[in-house]
């Protein structure tokens, strides 16, 4: 979940124009690997919450679903952003989830009253179909078992169920409103790679983090029974995870400073430097904070011959609370320019309230 009112902190609430041009400067250390970075910190997480699983994921009798009743349009979402793993069933949902309501036969399996969440569960998307989307997306299983109703008994069976095979397999198949759905503006759309370059520069202690959720609710993703359109925080996730490294540099930031109620002497500039597995390409993602002003920066990239021209990628819109919406699906998403002139030091200005990375080749 991204909270807007965490997100406010990065940005003063007043922020007036500067008489001068702010300027910064960033360097990064191509010898200096500082650890490696787990896919698995590109997560996510589909709980029975209002319209999360019904309606978003899983649709049954849509023209948008195939033939599993998967939403084609929010798979194709999924894979495109490139999630890892895929936490389920929940959340609170599972301290009440029994999985074996969730198995056979759809047409026999029982509906129930789910008292976290106050809403019927049809317990048509179970087991079976959860393994089958992680599958579809590419993503890594992760099942939460119950810890509140259920029993060490109840998860080992779980645990046999989805890995056994033989006749105890064969005996436990079955033969027989929500919350307020929130939208997200450009500022949580910073949030989120602010969060992301904090858990790439800590990625030897952070190894899995799901964001919750994938859709509707709380989502990434907000669909309605025809249409669909991907929420601001979709963007960074979607290119730190296409176009990030996997390792981590060293990479220092002398970085314009404000301070608010809770924090004070942040930088403008949140920074992090990363080197794909195959030493080939450098990745340096880079938020401008600061509401009102570009930001002028000197970048130096050593121990690296660098290719001329690089690539930069931007999420930006025209303030930051600006949102995606079903009739304007891209006032903010990920927008792509080549870079000239680059080499050991150079100079790129990151543009107010954006998400930048540049990514450069090593010849």
């Amino acid at each position: 979940m991204v909270s807007s009112a965490a997100a406010s902190t990065l940005l003063p609430a007043s922020v007036f124009a500067s008489q001068s041009p702010l300027t910064a400067s960033i360097r990064v250390d191509v010898a200096r690997v500082r650890h490696p970075i787990h896919p698995n910190i590109y997560g996510s997480f589909i709980e029975h919450i209002g319209r999360i699983i019904y309606g978003g994921i899983y649709e049954e009798g849509s023209p948008l679903s195939d033939e599993n009743s998967f939403r084609k349009d929010v798979l194709n979402a999924a894979r495109d952003w490139g999630v890892t793993n895929l936490r389920w069933p929940g959340g609170n949902f599972a301290s009440g989830y029994h999985w074996q309501d969730g198995i056979g036969p759809k047409a026999a399996r029982p509906r129930r009253y789910d008292l976290s969440w106050f809403q019927e569960e049809s317990n048509h998307f179970g087991t079976d179909e959860y393994v089958e989307y992680c599958r579809k997306v590419g993503a890594e299983p992760h099942i939460c078992v119950n810890l509140g109703t259920g029993t060490i008994e109840e998860a080992a069976n779980w645990v046999e169920y989805c890995n056994g095979t033989g006749n105890k397999h064969d005996l436990w198949r079955r033969d027989g409103g929500g919350p307020v759905e929130e939208r997200y503006n450009l500022r949580d759309a910073l949030w989120v790679a602010s969060v992301l370059n904090l858990f790439q520069r800590t990625a030897d202690r952070v190894t899995m983090a799901n964001i919750a959720q994938l859709v509707n609710s709380i989502g990434t993703i907000f669909t309605s029974p025809n249409a669909m359109f991907m929420q601001t925080i979709f963007f960074p996730l979607k290119l730190y995870r296409q176009q990030g490294g996997s390792l981590v540099l060293r990479s220092d930031v002398e970085s314009p400073e404000f301070s608010s109620k809770s924090f004070k002497n942040v930088p403008y500039l949140d920074v992090s430097a990363t080197l794909a597995e195959t030493r080939k390409a450098v990745s340096v993602a880079v938020v401008n904070r600061h509401q009102a002003e570009p930001i002028q920066t000197t970048l130096a990239v050593h121990n690296a011959r660098l290719a001329s021209q690089a690539t930069a990628f931007e999420i930006n819109g025209a303030s930051p609370d600006t949102e995606n919406s079903f009739s304007e699906p891209e006032n903010v998403k990920i927008n792509q320019k080549p870079v000239s002139q680059i080499g050991e030091k150079f100079s790129y200005t990151f543009p107010a309230h954006s998400v930048t990375l540049l990514k450069m080749s090593i010849a």
